[in-house]
């Protein structure tokens, strides 16, 4: 029967996410991450399945398997990449594993291999792309969800829909392909995103993030600093300003993409912007600064800062420059303004 055209872009993907997994693996091994390779070892342990049982047997555990490990770690919240909270659903891997090995001609697994959870009786058109297309929806909804977990409970629920509609996916031989592994796997993905392009104290853009930023003519890049920071660090001690940096860049976040370039001074990126528009909205920035009072541990403390911007003409780096220059500027003439000429 030829498949159509969906169906033939969709079947590679259960391959696809074994050899995410494998990378993952490899990865985590090189990096010295041990958590993440208990975890990928965990998904891999499935595929562990098929050295010790037949094809359907092997689907049969896999159904079942994927709910039951993420159900251990949705239940390990935020302590699940402990490598001492693994050890339940360690467990459950061997005892998959073991149930393998003795049980290749089990009436448990043939009775389970012929249970139908849920009956349908209208055709799905092209179901598994309609599932992946979901899937993928639900990743990019969740780019902008700061919160693991949320990746996590989501992998569960997939997982849990896979098994109840097991019969279903395998009509289109998707039950192989994990769903709950593959969104897990998405997200460790994003955590390595994260960390290579955000700023882990402030969670704005970090300095790599901008070097890698493409401008063109009429973008404006404008540099914060703060005023006297240093001061503060020395009278409150470091963690008080920890938490002044993470409430600035909560208000910087409000104008414009937000970088922090390093130490206490941010850059602002605004995006074919009109120049004195800019400027403006700088000034309600510099006012909303100093009228606002940064609460750090029982101490109530009032700062301000210090703005240098400049409009891309030729390229960023002459850009940032002057801004960086204009910055200066307005420290040396009194603190607290913004220096735009």
């Amino acid at each position: 029967m030829q498949q159509s055209l969906l169906q033939e872009i969709i079947l590679p993907m259960p391959a696809a996410t074994l050899g995410f997994e494998l990378l993952v693996f490899l990865g985590s091994i090189y990096f010295r991450k041990h958590n993440i390779t208990f975890l990928v070892l965990l998904f891999l342990s499935s595929r562990i399945l098929f050295l010790f049982l037949d094809f359907h047997q092997a689907h049969s555990f896999i159904a079942l398997f994927s709910p039951i490990v993420f159900a251990i770690l949705v239940s390990l919240k935020k302590d699940y990449l402990s490598t001492k909270r693994l050890i339940p659903a360690c467990l459950v891997v061997i005892s998959y594993i073991l149930l393998g090995i003795f049980t290749k001609d089990s009436a448990f697994i043939s009775y389970l291999h012929n249970l139908k959870f849920i009956n349908q009786t209208y055709v799905y058109s092209d179901f598994s792309f309609c599932l992946f297309l979901v899937l993928m929806l639900y990743v990019v909804i969740l780019r902008k969800i700061n919160n693991f977990e949320c990746f996590l409970q989501g992998a569960y629920v997939a997982s849990y829909f896979q098994f109840l509609f097991y019969h279903k996916l395998q009509s289109y031989n998707l039950s192989y392909f994990e769903l709950g592994s593959f969104i897990f796997l998405a997200a460790i993905g994003y955590q390595g995103y994260k960390l290579a392009f955000y700023d882990s104290l402030t969670n704005v853009y970090n300095r790599r993030a901008y070097d890698t930023l493409e401008l063109k003519n009429k973008d404006v890049i404008a540099v914060v600093d703060i005023d006297f920071f240093k001061k503060i660090n020395d009278t409150y001690g470091h963690e008080i300003g920890d938490i002044i940096l993470r409430s600035l860049a909560s208000i910087l976040k409000k104008y414009a993409k937000t970088y922090r370039y390093g130490g206490e001074e941010f850059c602002l990126v605004f995006k074919d912007y009109d120049y004195f528009k800019c400027v403006a909205e700088l000034e309600k920035l510099r006012k909303e600064v100093e009228d606002f009072t940064f609460n750090a541990k029982n101490h109530n403390l009032k700062l301000t800062i210090s703005i240098g911007l400049c409009l891309v003409t030729n390229s960023k780096f002459g850009a940032f420059e002057m801004a960086d220059n204009r910055l200066y500027q307005a420290k040396l003439t009194g603190r607290n303004k913004v220096v735009f000429e």
